[in-house]
């Protein structure tokens, strides 16, 4: 998410630990982790579901997490207008 949002690790864990703090997910259902392999030191990483990388996105200040606020509101208006979504490949 470093890279996704153009932020040091420190920016990104900071606002991780406060979307928890202030209670807005359960961390167990966010939150998945995965043992890495042993040349990497045998740490568990963990991986975020997409409802934490939206809430990162709109807490996020960078020129990206700009970017992708106006796409994550421009996609959420579309469908709020429309009252509906479709996949429009699969309609093809």
């Amino acid at each position: 998410m470093e890279m996704l949002f153009d932020r040091d690790k420190s920016v990104i864990s900071r606002h991780i630990k406060n979307i928890f703090k202030e209670g807005e997910f359960e961390r167990s259902l966010i939150v998945a982790k995965n043992a890495t392999v042993k040349n990497e030191g045998g740490r568990e990483v963990e991986f975020y579901n997409l409802d934490m990388i939206i809430s990162l996105g709109y807490r996020v200040n960078s020129k990206r997490a700009t970017t992708f606020r106006v796409w994550a509101t421009k996609v959420l208006k579309k469908y709020l207008i429309n009252g509906y979504a479709f996949n429009q490949k699969r309609l093809e």
